[in-house]
C-alpha cells in the first residue's frame, strides 16, 4: 500500500487534516512572520482535539471491523459446532454423508476395508477441499503382538500388514493431493 493510499484511508482522514493544518501554520509562521501567541494556542488546542477525535474514530473503526470479522467467523463455524454422529447400526453410505459435509473423522484399528472401499472417494473429496481425518493403530506397536481381540482369527502379523497397507494407500492419496498431510 502506497503512502498516499495509506493517508487517504477513511480512518486516517482526520489525522491527515490535523497534520496539514499544523504544517500550514508552521509554513505561515516561517514565511510570513510571527503568528500571534493566542492564535497559536488556539490552533494547538484544535490540533490536539483533532488528534484525539482521529484516534477515537480509528479505534472504533478497527473494533467495528474486528467485531464484523468475528461475527462472520462465528456464523461460518456454527455448522461445525454440531457434528453429525452416525449410528453404527445403520449408517448411510459415506458418499451420501459427504455430499452435505466438509469433514470426515473416522477411527479404527486398521481400517483396511474402509480405506479400500472409499479410496477413490477420499481422493475426490480432498480435491473438493474437504477434510478427511483417519486414525489407525501404529503397526510398530509391540502391544499388537501380545493382545487378544474379540474378533475371530486374530493374527498379529496379518493385522499389522493390513495397517501398513492402509497407510500405503493413504500415502498414495496424499501424494496426489498436495494440500493433504499424513502423520
Amino acid at each position: 500500500m502506497g503512502l498516499i493510499q495509506l493517508l487517504l484511508r477513511r480512518d486516517n482522514i482526520i489525522n491527515l487534516i490535523t497534520a496539514l493544518i499544523a504544517v500550514g501554520i508552521l509554513i505561515t509562521d516561517w514565511f510570513f512572520g510571527d503568528v500571534d501567541a493566542s492564535v497559536s494556542f488556539e490552533v494547538i488546542l484544535f490540533v490536539l482535539a483533532a488528534i484525539c477525535v482521529g484516534n477515537i474514530v480509528e479505534r472504533e473503526e478497527r473494533f467495528s471491523s474486528l467485531e464484523k470479522k468475528i461475527e462472520d467467523q462465528m456464523h461460518e463455524t456454527k455448522s461445525l459446532l454440531k457434528p453429525t454422529f452416525v449410528s453404527r447400526k445403520v449408517p448411510p453410505g459415506f458418499p451420501e454423508l459427504m455430499k452435505e459435509h466438509t469433514e470426515l473423522f473416522y477411527t479404527g484399528g486398521h481400517l483396511y476395508h474402509f480405506i479400500h472401499t472409499h479410496a477413490r472417494s477420499f481422493d475426490q473429496w480432498l480435491k473438493e477441499g474437504k477434510s478427511i481425518r483417519l486414525i489407525l493403530q501404529n503397526p510398530e506397536n509391540i502391544g499388537l503382538s501380545h493382545m487378544e481381540m474379540p474378533c475371530a482369527n486374530y493374527r498379529p502379523t496379518s493385522y499389522k500388514d493390513q495397517i501398513r497397507e492402509s497407510l500405503e494407500i493413504l500415502k498414495g492419496i496424499s501424494a496426489c493431493n498436495p494440500r493433504a498431510r499424513t502423520h
